[in-house]
C-alpha cells in the first residue's frame, strides 16, 4: 500500500530530474513527507469518533528508519549536489529496506519480548485487543473448538490440558490468583454436535443498487458485483442536483479509464495489462499536474521549490489523508498512520534514489563524475525540519499512550502548520539569505 502511494511522487521526481531539471520534484517529496508525518496523523486523530489505540511497534520502527534516512539525505544534499555513488547508496538501502520488512515478524517478536516481557514496558498496549479496540474480554470465547472462560472465581476449559500457548485476557480489577484451571476433554463427535452449520440462516443479499445504498449491515456478502452503481451510459434518476452534476463532471474520466484499463474483476487474465495501464495513467496525470503547477508558479513568480512544497505535495498526499480519515472513522487508525510513515521511507529511497541513480548512470556515472545538482539554497534546512516532525509525532503519540485522540490531532496540526511555514520562508530566502544576494 505504501509503495502504491509513492508512485505519483516517483513520477514527479522523474519528470523533474530528466525533463524540467528543477528542484520541484525534490521539494514536492519533502512536502509530502512532512504532510505524511504530521498531517495524515492529525487528520486521522481529528476525525476519530473515539480514541483509537494503536500498536507501538510499527510507529517506533518506521520513525527510527525514517530518521536514519533523513540524516542520510541531509548529508548527501548538504553540498548542493548528489553524486553518482550517493544515488547508488540510496538504491542499495532501498533493497535493504525490503529485506528488513520481510524479516519484520522475527524482529517484532524479538523486540517485543525485550520491551514488553523483560523491561515490562507498554503493558497497557500488550493487554489491549487493538483489532477490536477494547481490553481483552473476560467473557466466554471459543478457540479451536475449545470453550474458554475467564472471570473472577471462574474456570478455564483447555483441550487436553495444554495451557502453554494460552494468553490470559486482561480486564481491570482482574485477580489472576482467583482463577482455577480445570481440564475438560471433548471428543470430536461432541464438538461436531455442538455446531450445526445447517442451523445458520443464509444472509439476505440485496441485489438492486437502491437496496445496497439503504443497507447498513457491513457483514452482508454480496453475491453479485456490478461495475458501476450507475452505468456509463445511464443518467442517474431520482437523485440530487449535485449527483447529476458529478456524473457529467466525472464522465470523461470514467469513459477513458473504462476503455483503456481492463477490469480485473471481469477480466482476471488481463490483470498484468490492468497494472501496466494504471502505471501509465499515473505517469501521464503526474506530468500534467507537474506542467500545470510550473505554469502557475511561473505566472505568479513563485519559486519551483515553494510550488513543490505546497500544491504538488498536497496533491500527492490526498490519497493518504483520505484513506487515513476513512479508516479512522471506522475505528482503525493503525493502517493510515503506518502507511504514511512507510511511504516516507520509500519516498527517500525509491522516489528520490531511483531517478537520481538512473540519471547518473545515463550521464556516465564514475567515468564522467556524474551528479545531480540541487538549485535550492536552503533545501538542507528544509530536510532537517523532517527530523523535528518525526520527534513531534512520536513524542505526542507516546505521551498519549499511543492513542489517536482529537487533542493529539490538534497538536500535530499546529506543528505541521508551523514547520510548513518555516520551510516556505526558507525557500523564499526570508530566513536564510544565500551568499551573493
Amino acid at each position: 500500500m505504501a509503495t502504491a502511494t509513492t508512485i505519483p511522487e516517483f513520477f514527479a521526481n522523474t519528470i523533474s530530474t530528466f525533463i524540467a531539471e528543477s528542484d520541484m520534484g525534490l521539494s514536492a517529496i519533502i512536502g509530502s513527507m512532512m504532510f505524511n508525518t504530521l498531517g495524515v496523523a492529525a487528520c486521522a486523530s481529528l476525525f476519530t469518533k473515539k480514541p483509537i489505540q494503536i500498536d507501538w511497534w510499527p510507529i517506533t520502527r518506521d520513525s527510527i528508519l525514517f530518521s536514519i534516512n533523513i540524516v542520510i539525505l541531509v548529508t548527501f544534499a548538504w553540498d548542493g549536489v548528489i553524486m553518482w555513488w550517493e544515488s547508488c547508496i540510496l538504491v542499495t538501502l532501498y533493497v535493504g529496506y525490503w529485506i528488513l520488512m520481510f524479516q519484520n515478524p522475527r524482529i517484532k517478536k524479538f523486540v517485543k519480548h525485550i520491551v514488553e516481557d523483560k523491561l515490562m514496558w507498554c503493558q497497557r498496549i500488550k493487554n489491549y485487543d487493538i483489532a477490536n479496540q477494547r481490553p481483552y474480554s473476560l467473557k466466554p470465547f471459543v478457540e479451536n473448538g475449545v470453550t474458554r472462560q475467564l472471570s473472577n472465581n471462574s474456570q478455564i476449559s483447555v483441550e487436553n490440558g495444554n495451557t502453554e500457548n494460552f494468553k490470559p485476557y486482561y480486564n481491570q480489577g482482574f485477580d489472576a490468583s482467583s482463577v482455577s484451571i480445570n481440564v475438560i476433554e471433548f471428543s470430536f463427535d461432541d464438538r461436531r454436535k455442538s455446531f450445526d452449520i445447517n442451523s445458520i440462516d443464509p444472509p439476505i443479499i440485496p441485489r438492486s443498487a437502491a437496496e445496497r445504498r439503504k443497507s447498513t449491515d457491513l457483514s452482508i456478502v454480496y453475491a453479485e458485483v456490478e461495475e458501476e452503481e450507475y452505468g456509463l451510459w445511464e443518467i442517474p434518476k431520482g437523485v440530487g442536483y449535485f449527483n447529476i452534476f458529478w456524473f457529467f463532471f466525472t464522465w470523461p474520466i470514467k469513459f477513458l479509464l473504462q476503455y483503456t484499463i481492463p477490469n480485473p474483476i471481469t477480466h482476471k487474465k488481463w490483470y498484468i495489462v490492468s497494472f501496466i495501464m494504471c502505471i501509465i495513467w499515473i505517469g501521464g496525470v503526474s506530468y500534467l499536474v507537474f506542467w500545470m503547477v510550473v505554469i502557475i508558479g511561473d505566472t505568479f513568480g513563485i519559486p519551483d521549490a515553494v510550488m513543490g512544497l505546497t500544491f504538488l505535495a498536497f496533491g500527492g498526499c490526498m490519497p493518504e489523508a483520505i484513506s487515513a480519515v476513512i479508516v479512522a472513522r471506522q475505528g482503525s487508525g493503525q493502517m493510515g498512520v503506518s502507511n504514511a510513515l512507510g511511504a516516507n521511507n520509500l519516498a527517500i529511497l525509491f522516489s528520490l534514489g531511483l531517478p537520481w541513480f538512473i540519471r547518473t548512470m545515463v550521464d556516465g556515472a564514475g567515468f564522467n563524475d556524474a551528479q545531480i545538482r540541487i538549485f535550492s539554497s536552503g533545501i538542507e534546512f528544509t530536510i532537517m525540519t523532517l527530523l523535528i516532525a518525526v520527534a513531534i509525532l512520536y513524542i505526542s503519540m507516546a505521551a498519549a499512550g499511543y492513542k489517536l485522540r482529537k487533542t493529539v490531532g490538534l497538536f500535530l496540526g499546529i506543528g505541521y502548520v508551523f514547520l510548513a511555514t518555516f520551510a516556505i520562508l526558507v525557500e523564499l530566502n526570508v530566513l536564510f539569505v544565500p551568499e551573493g544576494c
